[in-house]
């Protein structure tokens, strides 16, 4: 855990020398508390070489074995405006791989749709295959307010594709108050196994995010 802890302050640092805005989260959930950010962030004018972050930890309310620590970087060369490709790595419960993935982003010309999609491949070994996406919708009520609305989602299976792994997702619902702050309702899904051994568990309750 101590070095879980030590790489999200490593890449914090990272985020304020390269003057990134990194939106924050705090969610209090029925079952378990979180905390989590992420950055996109253009590293050279040209907006070819991206750095693109994801952490999260999470701590159950009763059984401590049920706590958990993701973080993820890559390094995204990207082609044109939509597709790229990346490598990186993931830290998740002590155990460090590295990835490499393709990237496909969009958002539309008002700036309140958004969303970025990689299919990766994590290196082990027994490689697997990782979908991973994010999706944001922000569309203006008025001149302060607006509806917030994201979708993280990611699944795991190995490379033959016959054997499910792991998948969770995780939707936020809720206003905007300018480019302050957003608040509302949430709910995460983990989904563990496959087949008759599958096993699902559900997290819902109330989120705060703000930009840093």
């Amino acid at each position: 855990m101590q070095r879980i802890f030590i790489l999200s302050a490593f890449l914090i640092l990272i985020t304020n020398t390269i003057y990134a805005q990194i939106p924050v989260e705090v969610f209090a959930g029925h079952k378990q508390a979180q905390h989590g950010f992420f950055l996109f962030k253009d590293l050279d004018s040209a907006q070819k070489v991206s750095l693109f972050s994801i952490a999260r930890f999470a701590v159950d309310y009763e059984e401590a074995f049920l706590n958990s620590s993701f973080v993820s970087s890559q390094i995204i060369y990207n082609f044109n405006r939509n597709w790229g490709i990346s490598s990186g790595g993931s830290f998740s419960e002590n155990e460090f791989s590295p990835t490499i993935a393709i990237s496909y982003q969009y958002g539309n010309e008002r700036g309140d749709f958004y969303m970025n999609i990689f299919p990766t491949m994590i290196i082990k070994d027994k490689p697997e295959f990782d979908l991973f996406g994010l999706v944001f919708y922000t569309p203006k009520l008025t001149d302060k307010w607006s509806v917030f609305s994201q979708i993280i989602f990611g699944s795991i299976v190995n490379t033959k594709f016959n054997q499910h792994l792991f998948s969770y997702q995780q939707l936020r619902l809720g206003l905007g108050y300018k480019k302050l702050f957003q608040f509302g309702l949430g709910i995460d899904q983990n989904i563990i196994g496959s087949g008759k051994a599958i096993n699902y568990s559900n997290n819902a309750g109330v989120f705060i995010r703000k930009e840093l």
